[in-house]
């Protein structure tokens, strides 16, 4: 996956993507929203981080949905559960190869926490992330 400057991710399935708002932060960002080109919002959560590969999940949102987030009207987990554009994607990020996608029909399991989770609980996420 291409990242210049922190700010543009270049996905072919999506294309070049700009970082729009980091929703939760512990070292680097876990959850945060991207555009693309057309204003389509996408959510990211990161769901394995070691030195050989990075790993998201990720879902198409509104921009009702990213404020609902942003706000804390609406956990991450049920964003996730509440799908409202039609896949899921797990963005594999491998430090020796370009980026891996592959789309679900399902949200695959075990890839959000069983807590529910809502962004501005910066420290239950820390709770989660460093368990």
């Amino acid at each position: 996956m291409n990242n210049e400057n922190n700010t543009k991710l270049t996905i072919p399935e999506f294309g070049e993507l700009s970082l729009h708002d980091i929703l939760v932060f512990y070292d680097m960002p876990l959850v945060f929203v991207s555009k693309d080109i057309f204003n389509t919002f996408y959510l990211f959560q990161e769901t394995i981080q070691n030195e050989n590969q990075t790993e998201w999940l990720v879902i198409k949102i509104t921009q009702k949905r990213y404020w609902e987030l942003k706000y804390n009207t609406i956990s991450l987990q049920e964003a996730f559960k509440r799908i409202e554009h039609g896949k899921y994607y797990l963005v594999s990020d491998y430090s020796n190869s370009e980026p891996t996608i592959t789309s679900y029909d399902y949200l695959p399991e075990g890839k959000i926490t069983d807590y529910n989770c809502f962004v501005g609980e910066k420290d239950n996420w820390k709770s989660i992330y460093t368990d």
